[in-house]
């Protein structure tokens, strides 16, 4: 993404007009009481990030610091010195084109300690080149969650959010072996294990994972045209 970002966070990225940041704070801006982001030790650009989040919060927003890259897993339980509360968790680098206040409330509705948003395996928001997570489900409840290719009880895959319960954030980090990264599916596999019962909440919208030029123009033709910087 070097080449369209000018080695600037993918989030500052101008989509219709505003950035797309922005364009994922707005989808649930109405059912958060804050915003905190997650930033890299040497990202010069916190400033920027905030000042995008905050052009569509509604709330307050707030920054922690994630010293080392070592996964998504990781950067969610940097927030918890700031966080209370369940936390709803989204990628900085995604676009959803619709609302995402009624899977919020489609989870609190239902009672259950966390959820994870899901969509079909064929969907389209990402291609074969791409890291995604799957999720066995039964009668709406998540039985397993795998950051691998879908094993044979998997029937849907994560659609980039997920509402961690506040003792979630709390406990210790999972255990990587070597380099190997804290991922999201890691935390909600652990909650699962502490007796914490997720709900999987379907996505009816369009959504995609801005990883390459290419998904830049895929959420410009699909919002009709607008200006990419």
């Amino acid at each position: 993404m070097a080449a369209v970002s000018g080695g600037r966070p993918k989030g500052l990225l101008e989509v219709g007009g505003r950035p797309l940041l922005g364009w994922l704070v707005d989808r649930v801006a109405d059912a958060v009481d804050g915003v905190c982001l997650v930033v890299g030790a040497d990202d010069a650009c916190a400033p920027d990030l905030v000042a995008a989040a905050e052009s569509t919060a509604g709330a307050p927003v707030r920054h922690v610091v994630q010293p080392e890259p070592r996964g998504v897993g990781d950067a969610v339980l940097r927030a918890s010195p700031v966080v209370s509360g369940p936390a709803v968790v989204l990628m900085g680098d995604g676009y959803y084109s619709d609302s995402l206040v009624p899977a919020i409330e489609s989870w609190r509705a239902s009672g259950e300690d966390g959820a994870v948003l899901v969509e079909p395996l064929g969907s389209g928001a990402t291609t074969a080149r791409d890291p995604a997570g799957y999720v066995q489900t039964a009668r709406g409840v998540v039985k397993g969650v795998f950051k691998t290719e879908a094993p044979g009880g998997a029937n849907a895959r994560l659609a980039g959010m997920a509402v961690l319960p506040e003792r979630t954030l709390r406990m210790e980090a999972p255990g990587p072996q070597g380099d190997e990264e804290i991922e999201l599916e890691m935390l909600v596999a652990a909650s699962m294990e502490r007796g914490a019962r997720f709900r999987a909440v379907p996505y009816a919208g369009w959504r995609r994972n801005v990883n390459r030029p290419e998904d830049l123009a895929a959420v410009r033709a699909h919002m009709g045209g607008g200006e990419i910087r």
